[in-house]
């Protein structure tokens, strides 16, 4: 028994043998290069500067147009809203943010400074046909 172990263990052998020569024998793939972090972040640099100059930036600076527009608001303003009605102001109340407009002689109604798209000069006011 012991001669036939030994020549199992001598196949063994001889097969770990012939598959390492084998596997030495086939040409070596060369590693690859590990990715750089930093070229892999220019992409998204790219998008957030887009998105800065493109959608951010105008937005900010419309916001701030908007402000100094509503704060530039006085009594006796004429004002377009958002719904479309051309009123003059009348009272303002900037803590609580409202401000009370008349739309028609002894029609008064209290509307959101917010509310008010754009102050008027007397040549963007409609004119009556009555």
């Amino acid at each position: 028994m012991t001669t036939s172990t030994n020549n199992q263990i001598t196949t063994a052998n001889s097969a770990a043998t012939v598959t390492t020569q084998a596997s030495s024998l086939q040409p070596q793939l060369p590693v690859p290069p590990k990715p750089n972090i930093f070229l892999q972040a220019i992409p998204l640099v790219v998008i957030f500067v887009f998105f800065y100059f493109f959608i951010i930036r105008p937005q900010k600076r419309k916001m701030k147009e908007i402000s100094q527009m509503l704060s530039s608001v006085k009594i006796g303003s004429k004002v377009l809203t958002s719904a479309g009605i051309y009123a003059t102001v009348i009272e303002l109340d900037d803590k609580a943010g409202l401000a009370k407009v008349e739309i028609a002689k002894n029609v008064r109604i209290s509307i959101t400074k917010s509310s008010i798209v754009s102050i008027l000069s007397h040549e963007d006011l409609p004119t009556s046909n009555s």
